[in-house]
Formats: C-alpha cells, sequence, structure tokens
C-alpha cells in the first residue's frame, strides 16, 4: 500500500494487530479455533510482520506465518497470510497464489 493509500485509509485501517513474543493472539486465536486447518501452532516456524493491504478493494492488515507443508513434490516451507480486521481473521491465503488456506 502507498504512503498515499495509507492516508486515505487510514481511519478504516485503525491499529495493527499487537505482536507478542509468541506472535499475534489474533492469528493464534484463528488457529486454535480451526479457521485454517493446514496451519498448527506448533509448525509455524517464524512471523512475518503486518501490512496494510488492499484486498478485495478494501484496506486490511496481513501478516504471514511460514510453516512446512507436505505435497507431491515433498515437504518444503510455504508461506501463509491472515488477511486481518480488528480482533479477527477474515481469511487465510497462500502468499504467492492468493488461494485459500484449507
Amino acid at each position: 500500500m502507498t504512503s498515499e493509500e495509507m492516508d486515505r485509509y487510514e481511519s478504516q485501517l485503525g491499529s495493527p494487530p499487537a505482536m507478542t513474543a509468541r506472535g499475534y493472539p489474533v492469528m493464534i486465536s484463528s488457529i486454535q479455533r480451526k479457521e485454517v486447518t493446514e496451519i498448527t501452532l506448533g509448525k509455524i516456524k517464524g512471523w512475518g510482520r503486518a501490512r496494510p493491504q488492499m484486498w478485495k478493494g478494501k484496506p486490511y492488515w496481513t501478516a504471514t506465518v511460514t510453516y512446512p507443508t507436505t505435497s507431491l513434490f515433498g515437504t518444503f516451507d510455504t508461506e501463509g497470510m491472515a488477511i486481518i480486521s480488528g480482533n479477527r481473521v477474515l481469511e487465510w491465503r497462500y502468499t504467492g497464489s492468493g488461494e485459500e488456506i484449507p
């Protein structure tokens, strides 16, 4: 998101999600509620920083996690992105493809 967009959408975005030593509580809660099943807290290798991003024409905060996943090609690290509004994760998406994470 550009600085111009940040200025325009600042009131809609609100404050960025809080980060603790364990990660983002909003994302941890979403994982614990099983809103995403491919990502578990024990598998997370790293937490990305929160960033403002336009998604479906609206401003949201996003933050990423890196975790291992297994496919036909073996096990490899992938990155998942949480789309956050207020104190809630609305969607989990793969950062590369934008597809929904199960």
